[in-house]
This record gives structure tokens, sequence and C-alpha cells, in this order.
């Protein structure tokens, strides 16, 4: 991390977490806000990023093989990446294998795991946690070929000014990811596993099973608290980490619509858990960004079903809730989704913006790709637009990391794209070339919308024995100039003057100042506080002088010893050295005499392999640096002592029996001191003779002369052949004659390795060794016997102690330029000077120099007229060793004319090799590259509702047939039929029930029809002393609505009598037939009957009653 790191209380850390938003236009709040997260660390501020108080847009990529590479091919990547404009990378920060077996594998030399998630576990010997019986549980490996790489990773980030997304697993099964920890849990549950991976189902016991979280939840305290190797610093701290990543993609889809909320539940509780450790770092989940809109709703949107249905138990809308998750992650892959170009793509990037806007977050477009190169740069360039806000209106992202970056491997040969997305980080690559400048352009448009303030230049001088100020030109965007700060100390007022944006620094200040390097920065009012070095130099003083600057040290217990460095000091006093920020304790770690300082060997040997830089601190004087490139060649030496046995059996776990050989018997004895190998032998019938084998992890051995091993014979003159085999497969072998009894020391120098008759010739390659065997045979009448073996190791001669080249020659090649490589076994001495033709080369100019490495440049090797040539390589303890370079195809007065001729055919998977000679007698090998194979499509199988459809291709070469172009399944479509019906009554309701063949069913509700009500129906007539009753009543069902008494008609005289009416009323408003009976007294009924207000007035003629029927 640069510049100072602010510290902060564990209520201030929780005062961080609960700040509350402030408006975007609010410098001063923004300046307050800024103020609670340390320098460096970007943060999610509403729906935006911020890094020191400043937006932070960019454009990146992904690069998964980063973590387990070599650190020369992690730097190709950050080289090319960084001149890409590009500032995030997003990697893996998981690695996980099953347990150990203790074996080793005879191709690659890397340690056997078995009960793996993907394949063999292990990525060129790398992993990160692996299974151990004795504790119980996953164990995290924090070593070389461990955590340290993700420490380079980290290193390379900062020296590079770009940041890290790191993920903690991975749904899928490559580098583990969560199906290892189900196995883990299989391992401790006494099940026996494989190498197979785990089926998705059982995978997403990971979200559940509570000792699986816990494990999971150890790797991330460990990981977040795990100091850097390289740095010092735990990576809660580091400033190069951009965010945490719960997991690559995950997916539930055990929880389809995500009725029980698994994936929601898991991420809610782990970001907390990450935020509780971390809480400056932002958190991501790390989805593709799949909703859950059901498959009717995403039908009627006409939406992809299987991205937007639910089918995967994903809900982005969900997930975008959770408080401790900073920011959206959407994925996308028009050709494994079945997205159509320019809809369904579109669609689905605006959307996610427009979610996340609304849940008030950042953006970033995590993962992204299309192999069909023909559409790819005009689908990119519409993607890319959206991203950058230059599509829709109102949408933009913060970020976006394409999948993915490569560059070149240590061998010359670009990393294979593997999945046809690649887009190549060097330029030139013309496959990718013109996708490379879309990404470059998008990520300046990105860095466009960083309000930032710089200052004019990063690094600026002062020499104390010349006149004149340091005036810093800074370029405000937000805030103002406040002050300025000098190695972490604010500057008096007296010391500087600000004038507008120019800040100066007064030289009375600065010549009062010791000769170093500082760190500064310009304090504003608001927005970022842009940094800068200052070194304050004297050119009147002499520098002071150490020899050598560069240094090689093995740390072996064997080889390491006191290293002395001769200083010249000028006029300047020497004050002690220091190691990442650390003063050395003189006396234990180095002691000085005179003018020599000697680093003690029991300090040195406290190193790791790696590079090392010391600084000789010097009062008054400017500072010099040690570089120290350190190798640990412990053990190297030795193939087998015996003494890591505990018992028999453990040593059939390292050796195993040549099978068309007799059987052999393996024990430990006491022998030579100690533990010994006893080889019972039997040489007899029917084989005639006997081995076993034991691979290694392949060893350089070509510093050393040969195999020394300690013997004890028994006397019958059979034979002991001692075989070594080389990366190549090669095998080469050496006997020893058992013609002696007892036990004796017996060296064999390499040179009499030769090659068994049943081979073909080949030279032993000493730097590639990965097997050596012990096989019996002979013609004595003794045919069984044994014969004990113990200390089976390389040794070294006299001669071989010197610094010599371990290549001796090579060649440049015009046609095809590139530097030549020289390799050096240097024992702690390092390289005065390289004469050629009596001319001396400039180092950093015609060479450069890297470690035990030295590489001809290729600009110098163009100024080389064709011939061979001489290199003397003069080292500092005067030993001198030679190198042979041949130069050719520059351009000469001879034309070569060459024949070629195929010595080794291609195949369709592997490499063919062509000689071409030339009538000069000049020859080339030329390979002839694979013709890879050439697929005929042939059958489509179509997705089913589980599984995925593809497309089988077989080679029209070799016949071989792949699987590919998959696509996901189409998920379940429902298909509704009535089933059953019941029916609905004047009060209850009815329904109707629809079945899906899968078996889900819905019901529809048929509403209750509600009662139809008659006319008054006459129960009872009312008679002059008694009252009468009617009712009305549901026509449907007969229910009895309303009831009511009609009252008495009282005293009546001898006149009346009762009238009978059946018919219609003289009305328009009433049709139906009505029957009513009425009394008269007098006159006739003239059968006329009057609708009123209510009910119905009968008429009689010639009278004067009138009678009044209420309905």
């Amino acid at each position: 991390m640069t510049g100072v790191m602010r510290r902060f209380s564990a209520a201030l850390a929780a005062a961080a977490m609960a700040v509350s938003i402030v408006p975007f236009a609010d410098i001063s709040a923004y300046a307050e806000y800024a103020a609670t997260h340390p320098d460096g660390f970007v943060y999610a501020d509403g729906s935006k990023f911020m890094c020191d108080g400043s937006p932070y847009y960019y454009g990146g990529t992904n690069c998964y093989y980063l973590t387990y590479k070599s650190k020369s091919e992690v730097k190709n990547v950050f080289d090319d990446a960084s001149k890409m404009g590009l500032k995030v990378i997003r990697i893996w920060g998981n690695l996980d294998v099953g347990k150990k077996t203790g074996e080793i594998d005879s191709q690659s030399g890397h340690e056997v795991f078995e009960g793996n998630n993907d394949g063999t576990g292990e990525k060129d010997g790398v992993y990160f946690q692996y299974w151990d019986d004795e504790a119980g549980k996953p164990v995290v490996n924090e070593g070389e070929d461990g955590l340290r790489h993700l420490d380079y990773i980290i290193k390379q980030a900062e020296e590079h000014d770009m940041k890290l997304v790191i993920t903690f697993t991975n749904y899928w099964e490559a580098f583990g990811g969560m199906g290892q920890y189900v196995k883990w849990y299989q391992m401790s549950q006494g099940k026996s596993v494989g190498n197979s991976k785990v089926d998705e189902k059982d995978t997403c016991d990971f979200y559940t099973n509570e000792t699986i979280k816990g494990w999971y939840k150890d790797y991330i305290k460990t990981l977040l608290n795990h100091t850097n190797y390289y740095t010092g610093e735990k990576f809660v701290d580091s400033e190069a980490v951009f965010s945490w990543e719960l997991s690559n993609e995950p997916r539930c889809t055990v929880d389809e619509f995500c009725k029980d909320d698994i994936l929601y539940n898991w991420a809610k509780e782990m970001s907390a858990y990450v935020k509780s450790i971390d809480p400056y770092h932002m958190v991501s989940v790390g989805d593709e960004g799949f909703y859950n809109l059901g498959y009717q709703e995403a039908a009627r949107q006409d939406l992809p079903s299987s991205a937007y249905s639910g089918y995967y138990g994903v809900d982005f809308d969900k997930l975008m809730t959770i408080d401790t998750v900073d920011f959206g992650t959407p994925h996308m892959y028009v050709d494994q989704w079945g997205f159509d170009l320019g809809d369904d793509d579109l669609e689905w990037i605006k959307r996610h913006a427009q979610t996340t806007s609304s849940a008030d977050k950042p953006i970033i477009f995590e993962e992204f790709g299309l192999t069909d190169k023909t559409k790819r740069d005009a689908a990119y360039s519409d993607w890319l637009d959206i991203v950058t806000g230059d599509y829709y209106e109102g949408v933009e992202y913060q970020g976006f990391n394409y999948w993915m970056i490569a560059s070149y491997l240590d061998d010359g040969t670009l990393y294979q794209d593997y999945d046809g997305y690649t887009v190549y980080g060097p330029e030139g690559i013309e496959k990718t070339d013109s996708t490379r400048t879309l990404m470059m352009n998008a990520a300046a448009k990105m860095e466009k919308k960083n309000i930032v303030n710089t200052t004019d230049k990063s690094t600026y001088s002062f020499d104390r024995s010349k006149s004149g100020n340091v005036v810093v030109n800074v370029s405000m965007k937000e805030g103002s100039i406040s002050g300025v700060e000098v190695g972490g100390k604010k500057l008096s007022s007296d010391d500087y003057t600000i004038s507008g944006n120019a800040v100066t620094i007064k030289a009375s200040y600065l010549k009062r100042q010791e000769l170093a390097k500082y760190s500064c920065r310009i304090l504003t009012t608001g927005g970022n506080q842009p940094k800068f070095n200052l070194t304050v130099s004297d050119s009147s003083i002499p520098k002071p002088i150490i020899s050598p600057e560069i240094i090689s040290v093995d740390v072996n217990p064997k080889k390491c010893s006191d290293v002395d460095i001769t200083m010249d000091r000028k006029t300047s006093e020497f004050r002690g050295i220091v190691a990442d920020g650390k003063a050395l304790a003189e006396g234990t770690d180095y002691t000085t005499s005179g003018d020599t300082v000697t680093l003690k060997s029991a300090y040195l040997k406290t190193f790791s392999a790696g590079i090392v830089t010391l600084k000789f601190d010097f009062y008054e004087g400017e500072d010099r640096e040690l570089t120290i490139n350190v190798s640990d060649t412990t053990g190297l030496d030795e193939l087998d002592t015996f003494e890591s046995y505990s018992n028999d059996k453990a040593l059939w776990s390292s050796y195993s029996r040549n099978t068309g050989g007799n059987e052999v018997s393996l024990s430990l004895a006491t022998k030579n001191g100690s533990k010994a190998l006893a080889f019972g032998y039997d040489i007899g019938s029917p084989n005639g003779y006997c081995g076993v084998n034991h691979p290694i992890a392949v060893r350089n051995a070509s510093s050393f002369a040969g195999v020394e091993l300690w013997v004890e014979g028994d006397g019958t003159g059979n034979s002991l052949t001692v075989q070594l085999r080389d990366a190549n497969d090669n095998y080469f072998e050496a006997q020893i004659a058992l013609d002696f009894a007892g036990g004796k020391n017996i060296k064999i120098p390499f040179a009499d390795f030769k090659a068994p008759s049943w081979q073909s010739g080949g030279n032993l390659d000493t730097s590639k060794l990965n097997q050596f065997s012990f096989y019996m045979g002979g013609d004595s009448a003794q045919k069984t016997g044994t014969v004990y073996i113990d200390d089976v190791v390389f040794y070294e001669d006299g001669q071989i102690e010197k610094p010599h080249l371990s290549t001796k020659s090579g060649i440049f090649d015009a046609d095809a330029p590139s530097g030549v490589r020289t390799d050096l076994v240097l024992y702690g001495k390092s390289v005065e000077s390289i004469i050629v033709n009596g001319k001396k080369l400039t180092g950093g100019l015609d060479y450069s120099t890297s470690g035990s490495q030295i590489m001809l440049n290729e600009s110098w090797l163009k100024t080389l007229a064709n011939g061979n040539y001489t290199l003397t390589y003069t080292f500092s303890d005067g030993n001198t060793d030679t190198f042979a370079l041949t130069v050719k195809n520059v351009k000469s007065s001879h034309t070569h004319s060459y024949t070629a001729k195929v010595t080794k055919e291609a195949t369709c998977t592997t490499e063919g090799e062509r000689i071409y000679t030339c009538t000069c007698g000049d020859k080339y090998t030329e390979t002839i590259p694979a013709k890879g194979h050439s697929w005929v499509k042939g059958e489509t199988v179509a997705p089913t509702e589980n599984e995925k459809g593809y497309t089988i291709y077989t080679c029209a070469s070799c016949g071989e047939t792949k699987k590919d172009d998959y696509t996901d399944p189409i998920g379940h479509r429902h298909s509704y039929t009535l089933t059953s019906t019941k029916a609905a009554t004047c009060e209850a309701d009815g329904e109707k029930v629809y079945t899906c063949s899968c078996g889900e069913k819905y019901t529809e509700t048929i509403p209750a029809t509600g009662h139809s009500e008659s006319a008054w129906i006459i129960d009872k007539a009312a008679t002059a002393t008694e009252n009468g009753s009617k009712h009305t009543e549901c026509t449907t069902c007969g229910k009895v609505i309303k009831t009511e008494v009609i009252p008495a008609t009282g005293e009546v005289s001898d006149k009346k009598e009762t009238v009978i009416f059946t018919g219609s009323a003289k009305t328009s408003g009433w049709g139906q037939a009505i029957t009513l009976s009425t009394t008269k007294e007098g006159g006739s009924f003239d059968s006329s009957v009057i609708e009123k207000d209510g009910y119905f007035e009968v008429q009689f003629k010639g009278g004067t009653d009138k009678a009044e029927v209420i309905l």
C-alpha cells in the first residue's frame, strides 16, 4: 500500500458502516464521508463508486489463471492490462483440492490429491485449501505453492495502480468450488469420494449445511487476515482489493422460483460476516443477475424464460435489497443463454442498470462474451455504449470486466483461448486486436468520467546544492487546496505558499531535509488528495557505492554462507540496513568491519525464495539498494534418505513395483547409522529381473555432478541398476556390481548414465529429472537376496561449485526475432561483464538481468551480422564461462536456398517437425503446427426442461467426437388443462382446477351467483280480524329472503264482498301477472288496478271504496 493508511477505532468502523448517503453535489459532505474510508479504498455511495472522495469509474477484465501461473506470466498480464488502460482485474481467490496422498505424479511432478471436485485438483502444483484427516477439516496452504501466489498478484496490482475483485469460491467445479466443500463434508462422514465433480443438486448443500458454512467462514477469516509475503500487509488493509466476492456465479437450482430464498439467506448471512471482519472493502454476490419473475410473467413480457423465470433459484431484485451487498454484478453470454442479438442482450444490460438504480446501488458488467467473431465487435460496441452511458438515456454502469484477458507464457506462446472468448492483452494479435481496441476505447471513456484532482507530475526533485523552489501544479476538479503534506507531516504555512492551483514548497524548507525520497500529498477541502513523490538530493555530495548491487543466495543450509558487501561511503555516514521498513540488527543480522558489511547466513536463511531488497542507509548521502535473488535448493540434492518413513507401508506409498518383473519386498532396516531401505530381490524365473520406481517432482539437477548412494552389497556379483528418467520420457541407467560385502558410498557421474538397449539413444536432460528407480539383475547362481540402500543424493564436485552458465548456446533468428536467454548458476556471485569480439556489452541496453537469468536483448542482436559468436561471461569471483551464439537470417549477400524435409508428420493434436537445409549447410527446424481437428457438424440434440442441448461434431481427419454449442435447459413451461369443476351456488363460491403435466395445479374461483328474489307470495290472507302473512324467496334455490305480516282488515259492513282479480295491472312498469283479493262496499268492480308509489290501488265503479294492495 502506498501513502499513509488511516487507522480507525472499532466504534468509528461501525459508524462508517452506518453513515448516511449524501447528495452527489455536496462536496463537503463527500469529503467527510471519504474520511471514514482508508486512502485508496473504493467504496459505494448511493449508485456511484467513490475513491478518496471522487467518483471511480473503470474499465477492466477477468483472468482466472493468474492464481497459479509463474511470476513472469502474471506480470505479463498486468503489463498488458495497464497498457490497455484497464484498472480492475477480477481473479479467483480460491483453489481447493481433496486430501494429500503422499504421492508425486510421474508426469507433472506435482503432489497427487484424491477426492477432488476438479480433476487433479491442483493447478501447476498450486493449491489454497486441502482436506486434513487429522484436523478433520480443510486447512489453508499459506506457503509458496499456496496463498503466496495471491500475494504476488496483489503486489503486482499495487505496482500497476490497479485493483482486484477477488472471489471466495465458485459455483462451478473449476478450482474446486462449492462442490469441494461438499466432498470435504462427505470425507468428514467417512464416505469414500473419487475425483468426479459433485452434481448441481448436491452442490446446493453448500448454502445450508452448517458445518460447510463454518468452513467457508473460516477460509474467509484466514484469507482476510493473511499477511502478504511481499508487502507485509494484511489483505484486509490492502488498497489493491476493489471488493470481495462471495462466489463466482452462484445458483440454487433446488430452489426454483426462490420459494425458500436459499441463496438470498446465504448471501445475507455471508456478506454480513465479511463486513464484520472488513468494514471498508466492498462485498458483492458475484451472481449472473438472473431474475425471478415466474414463467407466466416472463412469457407475458416476451423474455427468455430460463434467465427471467426463477429457474436458477436466483432473485437479482431481492439480492440488491441486502444492506451488506454493495453493488450488482450481472454477467451475459448470449450464445450460451439463447439470447437474440440486438434484442435480449440490450434489454438484459439496460434492465439491470435500472434495477440497481432503483436500489440506489452501483453496478458493473462483470462478465460478458460472444464466441462468434464475425458478430462480436458490433455486439460489443453496442453493449459497451450502454455501459458508458452512450446508448439509453439515463442508463450507465460504473465499471465493466470483459471475459477475458490473456498474454504470453514463459515458453513464448500465448495462453490458449480455451473458451473462445479471449481478447488478448498484447498489441498486434490479429484475431483479437480490433476487439482489444474497443475495450481500450471504452475504458478511456470510463476514465474520463472520473472527477479527480491531479498533480502535473508524479515525481519532483530538489537538489540541495542548487537554488529554486519546487512548484507543484494541481488540476483541481473538486474542492480547493488547503495545504501540503511531506513525509506524513503537514507543512507549516511558512514553508509553502498557495497561488491559485499552484503549491510552492520553499527551498528554505527543503534544504533542511535529509537526502531521501518522500511521499507527499496535496491537502484539499473536497475530492481526493493527490499524491506525489519528492526526492531530495545533493549533487555536491558524491554518491556512496556498494559492490555488488545484485547477488544470488541459496538458503539451503548446506550451501548458505555469509556474504560480504563492500562499501565506498565517500563523504557519507553508513547508518545501517533496512528491509521492508524495519532496521536489521547489527551484530546479529549483519556485522560491519571498516568498509565491509557481512550479511550473516543465519539472517539470510530466513528468506523465502523470491527477490529481497535491502536498503543501505547513508546519512548525507544517497541510499543504495542491494537486490538479493533468493533460491532454495533445500532437499533438492536429496532423492531419498529414508528418514521420513514411519513404517514399511509408508515406503510403498512412494515406490511402485515394475509389474513386468518379479516380485520384490521393501522394508525399513537400521543401517548406515539410521534408517535404510532393505530391498529384497528375486531375479529368477519367470522374468529374470525385478525393480521399483519412485516418481519425484521435476528436479533441476544440472548444477550437480551425479548421483551418490550408500550401498551394502551381498557379494553375489549380481547387478544393482540405478535408473533416471527425464521429462522427455527418456531413461538412463548405470550399474553397480555387488561383488562386495559391507556398506560403502558410491558416486556415479551423470556421464556414466547410458540409454538402455531397448531405447533408441537420447541425451539425459539433468535439468528435468522426474523419477529414479532401482533394479536388480545378473547371471550369478544366487537369484534371491537383500541389498541395503541409503542416502540417495545428488553430489557436487569441486569444479561444479564455480559460477557458470547452465545453458551454453542459443540462436537468434531475424525472421522470428526475440531475445536470447542465458541461464546461470551463480552460487552467491554476480556477473561483472559480458564481452564479445573484445567489446563489453552495456547492461540494461544490450542485455537485461533478472535473478539468475540474463536476456540478450533483441535490439542488440539485430546489430550483428550472420555468423557464430562467443560471449565471455566474467563473474564477480573472477571465474569465466562462455556462451555460443548463432545469428542467422540477418540480411546478407548470400541468399539461402532451403530444401524442406518433413521428419515428423503433424496430427490433429500433436505438432510435427520439418527440417530446412540450405546449400551452404545452414539448417533450421520448423515446427509444423498441429492440424487441429476438422470438425464436421452432426446431430443436434435439443435441450430438455432439465438437460442442456448440444451439437455433436466429428473430426473428419481422426474421427474424434465432441459435444459443443451447448444451450441452456429450456426450463419447464407449464401447459394447463381443466381437470375439475365445482359449480357456484347462490351463497358459495365454485372453483375450476387446472393441472399441468408436471403436476403443478392452480385454482380459479367462480364467484357465488347471489339470490334471485321473487315477488311477494301470500302465505295467508288477512281477514277482518286476523293478520295474514307473505314472503319473498329465491327463484333459484327457494330460500326465503323476506317475510311480512299483512294487517287484519278491521270491521266490515254487510255490503262488503270479496273480489278476486287475476290479470295484469294497468301500468307500463309492471309486466308480470298478479293475483289479488280484496273487498268492496257498494259499486261494482271494474277490474281496474292502478299502480301507485309502492302499492297497487283497486278501484270500484259506482262506489266509494278503494282498496290498497301492497306488494
